[in-house]
C-alpha cells in the first residue's frame, strides 16, 4: 500500500508531470541547473555543471520567466510558505503574488524542483545564508558575485543571494537546513 505521508517538497517533469527518481534529480542537477528566489525582482543563479556558478543576478519576474523558459535543464525554486502568525513577517497576500509567479516558472520548465524556506534553509536568516554562501565561494565564482554586488541595489541582491545560497544547497554544497535536495 502506498504512503499517505506527504513529501517534505515535490519534484515533478513537467513533460508527463511524474515525480523524478532520486537517480533522475541527481543526474539533473549534475548536469547544470538554474536557481529562483522569487521576489518583487527574481533572484538568478545559474549553474554548470561541478556546480559551478555561471551567472547571478537579479531581474524582473518577466525576464526570469523569459530565461527559465529557454533554458534546456533543471529550476530549482524556493515557493512560499504560510507559517503561523507569531513567525511570519510577510502579509500573506504578498505570498499569494508569490506563488503566482512561482507557478509561471514551474509551468516553463522542462523540469523542477519546489522547495520551502524551512526546508532548505531551516530557520536561518538572510544574513546567514548569504555569509556562508559568499564563505563558499570558489575563486573563479567571486567575480561573478563581485559583479553583482558592485551593480546592483542592496534590494535586487538580497534575492541573488538567496538563489545562490538555493543553488549552494540544491548541489549540497551548503547544507542549512534539516533536509538535503535528495533526502
Amino acid at each position: 500500500m502506498p504512503s499517505t505521508a506527504k513529501p517534505k517538497y515535490r519534484t515533478f517533469c513537467n513533460v508527463n508531470e511524474r515525480t523524478l527518481t532520486r537517480e533522475e534529480l541527481s543526474l539533473c542537477l549534475s548536469r547544470g541547473f538554474v536557481a529562483i528566489d522569487p521576489g518583487a525582482d527574481t533572484g538568478l543563479a545559474a549553474f554548470g555543471p561541478c556546480a559551478e556558478l555561471l551567472q547571478l543576478t537579479s531581474l524582473p519576474h518577466a525576464q526570469a520567466l523569459a530565461y527559465v523558459r529557454n533554458y534546456p535543464g533543471l529550476l530549482v525554486c524556493e515557493v512560499p510558505k504560510v507559517y503561523p502568525v507569531q513567525q511570519n513577517k510577510v502579509n500573506p497576500n504578498d505570498l499569494i503574488t508569490l506563488a503566482l509567479k512561482v507557478g509561471g516558472l514551474v509551468a516553463v520548465a522542462p523540469a523542477y524542483l519546489i522547495v520551502e524556506p524551512a526546508n532548505w534553509k531551516g530557520g536561518l536568516a538572510k544574513d546567514v545564508t548569504a555569509r556562508r554562501s559568499l564563505a563558499a565561494l570558489r575563486d573563479s565564482e567571486k567575480p561573478i558575485v563581485r559583479a553583482l554586488l558592485d551593480s546592483a541595489s542592496e534590494s535586487k541582491v538580497h534575492n541573488a543571494l538567496d538563489a545562490l545560497a538555493i543553488g549552494f544547497w540544491a548541489s549540497a554544497r551548503i547544507r542549512f537546513g534539516p533536509i538535503g535536495p535528495l533526502d
